[in-house]
């Protein structure tokens, strides 16, 4: 496996999981709605978890060392 793979994983879920933060920000400020952490759960909350536990397993993998 190229050794890029993790800095590539963990920059596409850092980039999400800050991405993600600013809709947690958005929606408990009130500037959208409550109805919002269902709106955004399925397109910026899950993609964001599935790149973190997607870089875990890769750095994880024995080629990654």
């Amino acid at each position: 496996m190229p050794r890029w793979r993790v800095p590539a994983c963990a920059a596409a879920a850092g980039f999400s999981v800050l991405h993600a933060l600013v809709h947690v920000l958005d929606t408990a400020r009130g500037p959208v709605g409550p109805e919002h952490w269902w709106i955004d759960f399925p397109g910026v909350y899950v993609p964001a978890v599935a790149l973190v536990v997607l870089t875990l397993l890769v750095a994880r993998s024995p080629s990654a060392r």
